[in-house]
């Protein structure tokens, strides 16, 4: 009978034959979470034996490599360095504190800050991180819808970055992270957006962040603005035929189009309403004015419609009827086509990722590649590759509490179950 107990024996059991998908390991800094939730960081290791060899010995809650590689992975900050501002490795919460040990107030983890020397630094992979968490309405789905949505955004930020940013499908290593979404790591060399200087360039990998997100995008970036000297200025959409001043106009035009039908302009505007983007409120929709005032706008968009298409005035219509045209139409193409992706990890130097092969002790899942950008299509291969990585023999397993797994539910007591959803429950317990 498995129990709680039984859990790092599962876990040593795996990485003795376990693969593990990293390049250059010399010049990686390896950390791993232990069960109490210590981020021990500062690892140096020659190989995937090396990692996998003291995976076996100390069985760790996970795995992880530093998107940036080091003269000397093992290098740490001089004592008496700032330690004020930490990112939580294991959720990436933000927090501040005068302890270089103090746990996250999220997650529990204990960090320290790993602001390693950046003379030390050599390169630094390109690398995105899509978690269910930052999408607009996940608390409101369960955990298999919010998979399925993060699965979308993931495709959107393959789309953007081979069709706008000019990398190749086979530049990308798209991986399931273990739990809630999925890292992109792409490879920059050749591009000609990275040398061996811009490689760890903040500037230019906030500027690919904010571009995939559409974070700083405003309307008035899509729009042209025609000065008069004899009357106010006129706002024109401009001609694009690709890039997100195409997927603009072109919910500009969906938007337009909506009106004919005051029921479906009324599930459109609910459906593409702006959301809060402050902390305490992300992701709740804001409220939409009063039915008289959508009529009001419908009837605008109606009546305008044709000359807006063709490059008219958008002004013809009032100035709150135009931007509120303007908001719901951003609001669709970033809902439909950006990639939510955090905020943080992309241009963060000390940043650390879970290696592709290792197990996301949350979860019991192991972090695995994925095939292709058309598996995203369909999360179903990501179960059935982990009852192929995990094992899917028949095992008894007791659980003291609800396990609330990507496999289902399970209450507390006794339960038979292929190998690969026990370990889900049992990381359930923790």
């Amino acid at each position: 009978m498995l129990t709680r107990e039984s859990l790092r024996g599962l876990v040593k059991d795996y990485y003795a034959t376990a693969n593990l998908s990293l390049d250059n390991i010399p010049r990686r800094e390896i950390a791993f979470l232990t069960w109490d939730n210590r981020m021990l960081r500062h690892q140096g290791h020659t190989d995937e034996e090396s990692i996998l060899n003291f995976a076996v010995r100390q069985t760790p809650k996970a795995i992880y490599a530093s998107l940036s590689q080091y003269l000397d992975p093992t290098h740490r900050v001089p004592k008496g360095t700032d330690r004020k501002g930490i990112d939580c490795q294991e959720c990436g919460e933000p927090y501040k504190s005068d302890n270089s040990t103090a746990p996250c107030p999220q997650c529990g983890t204990e960090n320290e800050k790993a602001d390693i020397n950046s003379k030390d630094r050599r390169a630094m992979t390109l690398a995105f991180d899509i978690d269910y968490g930052d999408i607009p309405g996940s608390k409101e789905k369960s955990p298999k819808e919010n998979l399925g949505a993060a699965a979308r955004s993931t495709s959107n930020l393959i789309t953007l970055l081979t069709t706008d940013l000019g990398f190749d499908e086979s530049d990308l290593l798209i991986t399931f992270s273990g739990k809630k979404g999925f890292h992109v790591r792409a490879n920059t060399d050749g591009h000609p957006l990275f040398d061996s200087k811009t490689q760890v360039d903040e500037s230019i990998r906030k500027a690919l962040l904010n571009y995939v997100s559409g974070y700083d995008f405003n309307p008035t970036d899509f729009i042209f603005v025609r000065a008069h000297s004899q009357s106010a200025n006129t706002w024109h959409l401009k001609g694009y035929e690709s890039g997100w001043g195409q997927r603009f106009n072109e919910s500009i035009q969906y938007i337009l189009s909506a009106a004919n039908n005051k029921e479906t302009f009324e599930q459109v505007l609910n459906l593409y309403a702006p959301w809060y983007t402050d902390k305490a409120r992300y992701g709740i929709k804001k409220a939409l004015p009063s039915p008289k005032v959508m009529e009001g706008f419908r009837q605008a968009c109606l009546k305008h419609r044709t000359a807006i298409l063709k490059g008219g005035n958008l002004r013809a219509m009032k100035d709150s009827e135009a931007k509120r045209l303007f908001t719901f139409s951003l609001t669709r193409a970033r809902l439909r086509y950006a990639a939510f992706v955090d905020k943080v990890v992309t241009a963060d130097k000390a940043r650390v990722l879970r290696i592709p092969g290792s197990i996301h002790g949350a979860s019991g899942m192991v972090c695995c590649e994925v095939p292709d950008p058309e598996h995203l299509n369909d999360m179903g291969w990501v179960l059935s590759l982990q009852g192929e990585l995990l094992g899917t023999e028949e095992v008894e397993v007791s659980i003291t509490k609800v396990a609330n797994t990507y496999y289902g539910i399970f209450e507390p007591g006794e339960h038979k179950v292929p190998k690969h959803i026990a370990i889900a429950m049992l990381c359930a317990q923790a």
